[in-house]
């Protein structure tokens, strides 16, 4: 059953599931952590219930085992950890609060066909378009909102739905990324209704954030694409920057590169409470072996903390700094081993000649996506923020998918030129000496 060019049913429910249903229910849990809300329960529920359909559905012989092994010991791992501990229901949210969105790259690898993955991707694009169109609502209200662009009325940073601009800011640097190689298939194949209606809003909203770990994954973003990019036509590029450029023009750039020059300034107060919160949770870490090897407690800081006696430091601004408190070295240790899997396997396939031109870019701006969100959660809670954990673990799974199948196509020609070795020498065997 298709409903479309190349789409399935299966493609379609799962992009409505991740794409839709889940960013629905968190919107109507509301700002702030409320781990046992029946939003919260039921997006729970729903990414259990389509892993478990996924796994009694599936077909596929050849499965990405290295990735299972690494996934499974991870979330063993906190599990383990935090029987160690005080059991209560902070640690058990701590640990739904790390794991959960796991499922999302599962659910992705069981169901997702290579057409269902565009089109999930594509989902993505044009949600956070429309949270761009918000922001530019607030602004045709509220033109005040737009004077801090030109160095007039301090910052007025732009969140749109989001409850954290800098989390606004990375998550609409990230959908940026995944157009780049797509500027030909959004909005019915036309580059110059793409740029008008998608990227330049999109990265006006950028700027407006005034996130910069943002406009910092932004440059370093578009760089590495253009460098690492396949494909001799650079048009498509060059007018991206065009667009950057004069739209940067018309700013107070001035007021743009003050605010990018504080993550410098260490008088800068965020940057004052940022080192001395980090040493002292430095401190706690290195107080004792087991608190280094298996962290001070599940559920003892971040978050979950809230819900219990013990609780300190409600937000981490170091997401790995998190893990290790929580979990110790061992847990940062499998959680970044997965990462390297992934990274390592993904960059492997890039450097190959399999790839067609569109997939390898494609491949790359996922893989761009991922090592984004994997450094910016150095200075943020990204991985345990939705929808941004929600997005870090789909372009996981979708990059795992990659993997495999340039895996099987390999296989595939080798079982191919065995046979045609065989033949040959078959042939020769018969000829007459």
């Amino acid at each position: 059953m298709r409903f479309g060019k190349a789409h399935t049913a299966r493609d379609w429910f799962v992009a409505c599931c991740l794409g839709l249903f889940l960013p629905a229910l968190a919107v109507l849990k509301g700002p702030g952590y409320q781990p046992f809300s029946p939003a919260e329960v039921c997006a729970t529920v729903l990414l259990l219930g389509l892993t478990a359909l996924g796994v009694l559905s599936q077909r596929e012989s050849r499965q990405p085992i290295a990735y299972y092994l690494l996934t499974l010991s991870l979330i063993a791992t906190h599990i383990v950890i935090s029987l160690g501990g005080d059991l209560d229901l902070a640690a058990f949210a701590s640990v739904m609060l790390h794991d959960r969105y796991i499922l999302v790259s599962l659910i992705a690898i069981l169901f997702l066909t290579e057409e269902g993955e565009e089109l999930i991707t594509k989902v993505v694009i044009y949600l956070a378009v429309l949270t761009a169109y918000v922001v530019v609502g607030y602004v045709l209200q509220e033109p005040d909102r737009f004077t801090s662009l030109f160095g007039v009325g301090g910052f007025a940073r732009e969140t749109s739905i989001f409850p954290n601009s800098n989390m606004y800011g990375v998550y609409v640097v990230c959908v940026i990324l995944l157009c780049l190689p797509r500027i030909d298939s959004l909005l019915f194949g036309k580059p110059a209704l793409t740029y008008l209606f998608i990227v330049a809003p999109l990265f006006l909203v950028t700027l407006l954030s005034f996130s910069r770990r943002a406009w910092l994954v932004l440059a370093v973003g578009c760089i590495l694409f253009a460098a690492f990019r396949r494909g001799k036509s650079l048009a498509h590029l060059a007018l991206w920057m065009l667009l950057m450029g004069v739209i940067i023009s018309l700013l107070d750039q001035g007021a743009i590169v003050d605010r990018f020059l504080l993550i410098f300034d260490s008088g800068y107060a965020s940057n004052t409470e940022r080192l001395d919160a980090g040493a002292q949770q430095m401190e706690v870490v290195m107080s004792h072996p087991v608190t280094f090897l298996l962290g001070a407690g599940v559920g003892e800081v971040g978050p979950a903390s809230e819900l219990s006696s013990r609780g300190q430091w409600l937000q981490i601004d170091n997401y790995f700094m998190q893990v290790v408190l929580e979990f110790g070295v061992v847990g940062l240790l499998v959680y970044c081993a997965l990462f390297f899997y992934v990274v390592g396997s993904a960059v492997s396939v890039l450097r190959g000649a399999s790839l067609s031109v569109e997939s390898h870019n494609r491949l790359l701006s996922y893989l761009l996506v991922m090592l984004a969100l994997y450094v910016v959660a150095i200075v943020g809670s990204t991985p345990i923020t939705f929808p941004l954990n929600l997005l870090q673990w789909l372009i996981v799974g979708i990059i795992v998918n990659f993997i495999e199948r340039a895996r099987r196509r390999g296989t595939r020609k080798r079982m191919v030129s065995g046979r045609l070795d065989v033949a040959v020498l078959a042939n020769r065997s018969r000829l007459p000496r």
